[in-house]
């Protein structure tokens, strides 16, 4: 049996040094397997990219962000951070799936809840 520290499915090796604010993503995620693969990963980018639209917003495609978000949560039902991002987009969508920037969005929103 091999000691582990256990979380959402993944795993740290006990001799990883998980507060070293040293190492970068990539070395991190060497030593440390994740609990998601990289499919789903690279999908979330690209569907917070599509969300988020760049600085300002501008480039924001929320059409796109929405499937990228069902192709995410296809992967792993179990993806809270793509249901919330999807839950919202589609919200303020509407059923007339209006755009981000018909809605005046910003790049970002308040959080006005815990």
């Amino acid at each position: 049996d091999v000691p582990r520290l256990r979380s959402m499915g993944g795993s740290v090796p006990d001799d990883v040094n998980v507060t070293d604010t040293t190492l970068t993503c990539e070395q991190f995620f060497s030593l440390v397997e994740p609990r998601t693969c990289a499919r789903l990963r690279e999908t979330h980018t690209r569907a917070m990219h599509a969300y988020l639209g760049g600085p300002d917003g501008s480039e924001a495609d929320w059409g796109l962000a929405e499937v990228l978000l069902g192709e995410c949560l296809a992967l792993d039902p179990q993806d809270g951070p793509s249901a919330a991002v999807l839950a919202h987009v589609q919200a303020q969508r509407g059923s007339d799936e209006r755009s981000a920037q018909e809605l005046g969005w910003g790049g970002f929103r308040v959080l006005d809840e815990k």
